[in-house]
């Protein structure tokens, strides 16, 4: 903080002050620069960092804090209280079930909670005149599925000493709350404001913020009350009381009216608590309590009467038992930007000892939801919509059965009228015992939701896995490598291996179904790990054979499921897959996978599995160990056969082993790897170049340095504009608002260009979009960047309005991305011509850019101005990676197929859907044989291996496009040239397929007439959910070599993951924008009009998306 005379130096845009001190700011010359009095408090936050401000700090706003940091959230907590908790005892004791003490587990403080609490079994239900089990569990004690009793202020404690001091507030009781346009203030009343982006409300069932905005949502009396009170259970031991009852099992009994229940703590404390109907809440004196509870309970089974009398009247604590109603569509207000937590949205009575767990899970998913606003968007109102709206949907069934549970146990367990209570009773203990123990623990289970997976907060699938305490025991080198980056999704590693297969028939045959790698001694092996955004894995491990020269590849996918790490094997194409359960503990120098079931599961659903027999389970160790050096890993893998004599026979083992393979990591691509330790990044060039292996590898690898790594820079590229041009480059962008516009105006706008974006329907949230991608890109910290974009509303079909806006503007370029073009004219491009302004556009209308420059060569040379069509994917970037391929593997062209298939979750926009569906079902002809063969639209089925990472065997389908008229009068050799093109989820693609029929036997015109119907219900939940945000293109070239005896084919392949599909059809433009502006004599780009043929080059391309997760590579057949 600087400091002058006493007063502070602050920048005047960060002021929130209160009314009576406006009169004390003080200007100085720099408008932009105020002085203020010490004494004046300054709370806020820059507008890209705006924290989250949450009120309250119990359980619920405790356990947020801690999952946002975890999360990288900011955040400011906010107490009334002078501490968090000057009494431990106070609140008295606290239940955390399975999934609560799972929740913590991730946050990494229950070492701490393990050693001040008690775990037991779930309490049973007992009659209060006989004592016997009503309903007991079964007597099993796991962390899962067990409840940990503690005092309620060592949870507290707990949570509280895993925080920064610095951003907890004591003393600070809440006042009121302002909404601004992108942040919120919220005021205290000691007169203190602090803004942030949202404000939580945790602040429990009378919550203030609950009061101030929703006054109307009142607590409602359950029409019980509830006394409690911590013992020495010890005290009672010696009477011989418990002779009925261990000290240490917990119990509830029911009784005429009310509920008693005993829960043990850490010896020698116990927690009891009575319930009893009361229809008017009134509170009086404790021993006057204490009387009567001993009158009433006198006649209850022991230890009761003892536990009561034992009591300490001056420990004893009545709470009147209340419960929310609070729909659930308002437990997330985003207009107000306030959202409800814990007992502040849904306050439950405490006969489930559930409240604490609902609180812990309401945190986590709130902190999961929100992880994704400030990675991508930086706090913004731009998603804030989304992420609370799933917040909501996530939390609110779960909460409705724990509800619905909890009133229950009251209704049944505190019936008054005795001849129900013996009914209830005889109907109970009429099943028989085990079946009645069965039922209660599959109930107690569902309702309190056992099949619970921790929401991902970013922390790594390990870190999840493992936990917090277990993670940060790893050696440093696997810490850095299973971590989660946001900026980095993908990433390598290599090393070599040893694979072992058993010597039977049988264990190769299972080895062979299982997707093993076939036998090798010292293989070159790579791993790539795809992170996805819900916290899954995909592996794709390739091993690399010399005899014969070939790669095999096993793929798959890991996500966490309960406490167990789930790894799934099996095609994408096909619905049923094989999951591995494995159990993952830490060990001296890395962890182990032990596998502990199998399963059977169809589209990875857990609900629709079958799990194998242990019989047929077989034996999966596998081990990671970190090296001496601390700079690689060994790994070994051992998979067996279920052991029994049977296998023993068949296998002629007495150890059934199937295979493995062993090994060691030595190389890694992941960045703060190569930081930390300052590792080589691997590339081709690390290999034994020296060897036939090494030549090899270098064939196969050739095009790209590294299977995940873009081209470099080449001299022909531009990364930013020179000097002379400055910002008065000026472009104008058709389309500006839609998919693909969006994208290039935020490339263009980091490269230093002006941009103007036209459109029919202005949109602020897509137009801040644009400048937050064109911040992260851009090459120096640029202030005005924002004064570099503006926005412009007219009709481009209009022809009037285009030319007034091009005589208004000025611009250099145009860039048409107005689709679709199938049923458009040249009036554009005309418009361009007549006003001497270079022109490009991203068509891939077949007959739109192969006519293209007959129409407007002419003219174009005339006005001396470039007009380009097709600088998209297709024709642009597919015929370029022909002619270089070609050019440098081949003397002749004999076949061309060409694969293009989107990931489910990438954005569509309207105008893409239209084109591909203009041509649905309709005739086109392709090359097959040397003849021009009829073909109908998105018919011609095939399933094509594409990329890895959950790319391999899509459903394609032919589509129309330029490349089948331009290819062949590029490579008149070539007998076949196809294209087809198709959708991630087969159900949408097959149903696509099923629609052109009937479009091809005339029952139906046109379905692009449907695109709007067609782009909704491919947005359903149900579809939405589905797939990935990975897609992919091939091309695969097959001719005769260059030394003229050998038939090749040549595969490039192109990938695109984290959503970034949709940039490759806009970076084609952005190139060519570079081209024109820079005049490089070099470049091909002449004056006139043409089709966007061989117009840039592969390294040229991607180098303009070194920022994407979007990586090429070439195979060599």
């Amino acid at each position: 903080m600087w400091k002058l005379t006493g007063l502070r130096l602050i920048r005047l845009p960060q002021l929130i002050l209160p009314q009576h001190h406006i009169k004390s700011i003080l200007f100085t010359r720099n408008p932009s620069i105020v002085l203020i009095p010490n004494y004046v408090h300054i709370h806020s936050d820059t507008s890209s960092s705006l924290p989250v401000l949450i009120i309250g700090g119990g359980i619920a706003g405790l356990t947020l804090a801690r999952a946002c940091t975890i999360a990288k959230i900011p955040f400011k907590l906010f107490e009334q209280s002078t501490q968090l908790q000057s009494d431990k005892r106070a609140g008295t004791g606290i239940g955390l079930w399975g999934p609560a003490l799972r929740a913590l587990y991730t946050l990494g403080i229950t070492d701490k909670l393990y050693s001040k609490g008690q775990l037991m079994i779930c309490a049973g239900y007992r009659d209060s005149h006989t004592g016997n089990w009503l309903a007991k569990p079964h007597p099993l004690i796991n962390s899962f599925t067990s409840c940990l009793c503690l005092l309620r202020g060592d949870l507290q404690s707990a949570l509280l000493d895993s925080l920064d001091p610095e951003h907890i507030h004591t003393n600070h009781k809440f006042k009121s709350i302002n909404l601004k346009s992108k942040s919120v203030i919220i005021t205290f009343e000691n007169g203190l404001n602090y803004s942030g982006s949202l404000v939580v409300a945790a602040d429990g069932i009378n919550s203030a913020v609950r009061n101030k905005l929703k006054f109307e949502i009142q607590p409602v009396y359950c029409g019980y009350s509830y006394w409690r009170c911590i013992i020495n259970y010890r005290s009672i031991e010696p009477s011989l009381s418990f002779s009925q009852s261990d000290p240490t099992t917990a119990f509830e009994s029911w009784g005429p009216g009310a509920r008693f229940a005993y829960v043990p703590l850490q010896p020698p404390n116990a927690f009891w608590f009575v319930s009893e109907k009361m229809t008017n809440p009134t509170l009086k004196s404790n021993e006057l309590t204490k009387f009567e509870l001993k009158t009433k309970f006198c006649n209850w089974h022991a230890p009761i009467p003892d536990i009561i009398g034992a009591t300490d009247s001056n420990e004893l604590l009545y709470t009147p038992i209340y419960r929310i109603e609070f729909p659930w569509k308002q437990w997330a207000d985003v207009r107000s930007r306030v959202v409800y937590i814990g007992d502040s949205a849904h306050a439950i009575p405490p006969n489930l000892a559930s409240g604490g767990m609902l609180a812990i899970q309401d945190s986590l998913q709130l902190a999961s939801e929100l992880r994704t606003v400030y990675a991508v968007h930086e706090a913004n109102h731009i998603k804030f919509d989304s992420a609370l709206e799933q917040y909501v949907q996530k939390r609110k069934y779960h909460i409705k059965l724990v509800q619905l549970a909890s009133h229950a146990i009251a209704a049944i367990g505190q019936i008054s009228n005795t001849t129900l209570i013996y009914l209830r009773n005889f109907i109970i203990q009429a099943i028989p015992f085990t079946i009645r123990s069965s039922i209660f623990n599959r109930l107690h289970r569902v309702a309190l939701g056992w099949n619970y997976t921790v929401p991902n907060l970013g922390q790594g699938l390990y870190a999840r896995a493992l936990g917090c305490s277990e993670f940060e025991k790893l050696p440093e080198l696997l810490q850095l490598f299973h971590c989660e980056q946001t900026e980095v999704r993908t990433h390598e590693c290599k090393g070599t291996a040893t694979v072992k297969r058993g010597p039977s028939w049988l264990s190769r045959i299972l080895a062979g179904v299982g997707g093993a790698p076939p036998p090798a001694q010292n293989a070159e092996v790579s791993v790539t790990i795809q992170q996805h955004a819900d916290g899954s894995e995909t592996w794709t491990r390739y091993f690399y054979y010399l005899h014969p020269n070939r790669i095999h590849k096993f793929e798959t996918i890991q996500f966490l499921e309960n406490d167990h790490l789930i790894e799934t094997i099996g095609h994408s194409i096909l619905p049923i897959k094989m999951q591995f359960l494995f159990h993952l503990k830490s060990i001296p120098a890395g962890f182990q996978h032990q596998l502990k079931s199998c399963r059977l599961s169809i589209y990875n659903s857990s609900f629709f599995s079958i799990t194998i027999p242990r019989f047929l389970l077989p034996s999966v160790t596998g081990i990671t160990e970190i090296t001496e050096s601390g700079k690689s890993w060994k790994f070994d893998v051992t998979v067996s056969a279920p052991v029994n004599k049977l296998t023993r026979w068949l296998m002629n083992d007495m150890n059934c082993y199937i295979g493995g393979y062993s090994g060691e990591i030595q190389t890694f691509s992941k960045p703060n790897i190569t930081q930390a330790f300052s590792i080589k990044q691997n590339n081709h060039s690390s290999l034994k170049t020296g060897s036939s292996a090494g030549q090899f590898y270098t064939q196969v690898r050739s095009y790209c340095t590294n299977t995940y790594q873009p081209y470099s820079h080449s001299a022909a590229s531009y990364p930013c504009l020179p000097v002379n041009l400055g910002y008065t480059a000026k472009i104008l962008v058709l389309g500006g608002y839609g998919l693909f516009g969006a994208r290039i105006a935020s490339q263009l706008l980091a490269k230093g260009y002006t941009v103007w974006i036209a459109g029919r329907h202005h949109s602020e949230e897509i137009k801040l979009e644009i400048l937050q991608q064109a911040n992260k890109h851009v090459v120096e910290q640029d202030q005005l960047i924002d004064k570099r974009l503006y926005s412009i509303l007219f009709d481009l079909h209009a022809t009037d309005q285009l030319q007034e806006q091009l005589l208004k503007l000025k611009p250099s370029i145009v860039i048409n991305c107005a689709g679709p073009f199938q049923c458009q004219n040249y009036h554009v491009a005309e418009t361009c011509v007549q006003h001497k302004i270079h022109y490009i556009d991203l068509a891939d209308s077949r007959a739109f850019v192969t006519t293209f420059p007959h129409k407007l060569h002419q003219q174009a040379l005339q006005s001396n101005v470039t007009l380009i069509s097709g600088a998209s994917t297709v024709p642009g970037l597919s015929s370029t990676v022909c002619l270089e391929l070609s050019k440098q593997y081949l003397s002749k062209v004999e076949m061309i197929n060409i694969g293009i298939s989107p990931g489910n979750h990438t954005r569509r926009g309207l105008g893409t859907i239209q084109s591909i569906l203009s041509s649905t079902g309709k005739p086109f002809k392709w090359l097959i044989n040397d003849q021009m063969t009829t073909i109908y639209g998105w018919q011609a089925l095939n399933l094509s291996y594409l990329f890895d990472s959950k790319l391999h065997l899509r459903w394609l389908s032919a589509v129309d496009v330029p490349d089948l008229e331009l290819l062949p009068k590029l490579f008149p050799s070539a007998h076949t040239i196809t294209f087809r093109a198709g959708l991630e989820l087969s159900i949408i693609h097959l149903g696509l397929w099923a629609l052109s029929w009937l479009v091809r036997i005339g029952l139906v015109s046109d379905l692009s007439k449907y695109a709007e119907i067609l782009k909704t219900i491919s947005e359903w939940n149900w579809f939405r959910n589905a797939g990935t945000d990975v897609g992919g293109m091939f091309v695969q070239i097959q001719g005769i070599g260059k030394d003229l005896n050998s038939k090749l084919t040549i595969t490039w392949q192109l990938y695109a993951g984290s959503g970034d599909g949709p940039q490759i059809p806009a970076t084609a433009a952005v190139i060519l924008v570079d081209k024109l502006m820079h005049n490089n004599p070099m470049s091909p780009l002449h004056h006139g009009a043409h089709s966007c043929v061989g117009l840039f080059t592969i390294s040229e391309f991607m180098a303009e998306l070194k920022h994407f997760d979007i990586h090429c590579r070439v195979f060599i057949q």
